[in-house]
């Protein structure tokens, strides 16, 4: 209570008598859902303005059923060969080079590297892979393919069309989503990765240092690894996300979020209908300082989750594949 009173003295200081009518918690329901809607919907529009650029304008990088690289595995993560406890994946043992085209798995065609993921995830076991080497069709064996072959495309950069764009973005929004809804369970299971020898997700939620420095890894690639295109595209990308990021996280309906600002108006509004259809005369405006001791055990979650977040991306951070 005390907290509460303290918030609307201070909210009151700032509001001349002469000028109370135009305080914004008079403003009705529908200016003030203008006004708390905008800061997300902004985020919204870039992230749409810069998939666009990425996607329509510079093209994404589209895989081709031709290797790139063979890499090394450990607890089932693709990681560095040079890394401490690193194995040959199933694909580098075989002896899988840059630049074979892959044409076959287990008598299976590979039209798309997608079939390539998925006849790999379906395998646990042994696979023959059929590949062209040159003017050479060769047929290798892959030993103890558990659901991964460890192969990377050779990927070129394509303009995507519209449809291909609108469904990303439904991607983008939807994954965002998802990853808000078990947040309590992403925290944990980064405390877990820091604390003990877990590995971290690497599609897990990081803090600002850790889209710092993926944005650094692709500004200082070098530019034999990546293309202009790659790392503008590749940035572009990056920021879209943080936006879809931002709008979906502002919308939780807590406060100090503008989702909980936003769900106060609309308790408002609420209120007024109900009034309206018993022909009551409208209620005050509802007493957000309230909400004041919520805001604050909110916000110091927020604060302890952003300072476990932020340690994780220092001693265990996620990097570009």
């Amino acid at each position: 209570p005390t907290w509460s009173q303290e918030a609307r003295d201070a909210s009151l200081s700032e509001i001349p008598l002469s000028q109370s009518q135009r305080a914004f918690y008079n403003l009705p329901v529908s200016r003030r859902l203008v006004v708390m809607f905008g800061g997300p919907v902004m985020n919204l529009f870039l992230a749409f303005v810069l998939m666009g650029i990425a996607m329509l304008g510079i093209g994404i990088a589209t895989p081709t059923t031709t290797v790139d690289k063979a890499v090394c595995l450990k607890a089932g993560q693709v990681v560095e060969c040079s890394q401490e406890g690193a194995q040959p994946s199933p694909g580098a043992k075989a002896g899988i080079k840059p630049g074979d085209e892959l044409l076959a798995w287990d008598g299976k065609k590979i039209n798309t590297w997608e079939d390539l993921r998925k006849y790999a995830k379906a395998t646990h076991g042994d696979a023959t892979v059929s590949v062209q080497r040159g003017r050479e069709v060769l047929d290798l064996h892959l030993s103890g393919v558990e659901g991964k072959a460890g192969l990377y495309a050779r990927s070129v950069r394509q303009s995507t069309g519209l449809a291909t764009y609108g469904q990303t973005m439904w991607q983008m929004f939807y994954q965002t989503g998802a990853v808000v809804l078990k947040l309590p369970v992403a925290v944990w299971e980064v405390g877990v990765a820091v604390f003990t020898d877990t590995p971290r997700d690497s599609s897990g939620i990081m803090s600002v240092l850790g889209v710092g420095r993926i944005a650094g890894e692709i500004g200082a690639a070098p530019a034999t690894q990546i293309t202009f295109a790659d790392r503008a595209g590749g940035m572009l990308s990056l920021l879209a996300s943080l936006n879809m990021a931002l709008f979906v996280f502002n919308l939780i309906p807590l406060p100090p979020l503008d989702g909980g600002h936003i769900a106060g108006a609309c308790w408002q509004g609420i209120k007024n209908s109900y009034a309206r259809l018993r022909s009551r005369p409208a209620p005050g405006p509802i007493d957000a300082a309230k909400a004041v001791p919520l805001t604050y055990v909110v916000a110091g979650l927020l604060i302890a989750m952003t300072v476990l977040l932020m340690v994780a991306d220092i001693v265990d951070p996620i990097r570009l594949p």
